[in-house]
């Protein structure tokens, strides 16, 4: 399938919390989280005191698997060709970032049953 070239840089500077780059980048299952500024880092990290900051070079290498949008948006409500996605691109983003915040509160779900069920293991063992 033939793609739209997004026209970016092949190397952008992002940042990155102190820890993540010191311990996790390259090890962490679940990703790393990378940011355009430093306040955009403050903002959503809430350990960056602690953690320190880090600037890195992000560059690009190739496509280990290519885009496809169909498969991108098999759960949309529309399909969009390529002028479409970048005559829409606001409300493609807006639809991913609905998804993406069904995601989060999953994740916000299953963090309060952790949280939970280690209370009561902490009441439980404090009533021993």
């Amino acid at each position: 399938m033939a793609k739209t070239k997004v026209k970016k840089p092949r190397e952008v500077e992002v940042y990155i919390d102190g820890t993540d780059w010191q311990y996790e980048v390259g090890e962490a299952a679940d990703g790393n989280s990378v940011y355009p500024d430093v306040k955009s880092l403050q903002k959503y990290r809430s350990c960056w005191k602690g953690c320190g900051v880090v600037k890195c070079k992000l560059v690009f290498d190739s496509w280990i698997i290519e885009e496809d949008r169909k498969e991108m948006f098999k759960d949309s409500t529309k399909s969009y060709s390529s002028e479409e996605f970048e005559k829409n691109i606001d409300v493609i983003r807006f639809e991913g970032a609905q998804k993406h915040l069904g995601w989060l509160k999953e994740k916000i779900k299953e963090q309060e049953s952790k949280i939970e069920f280690i209370k009561n293991k902490i009441e439980n063992k404090e009533k021993k």
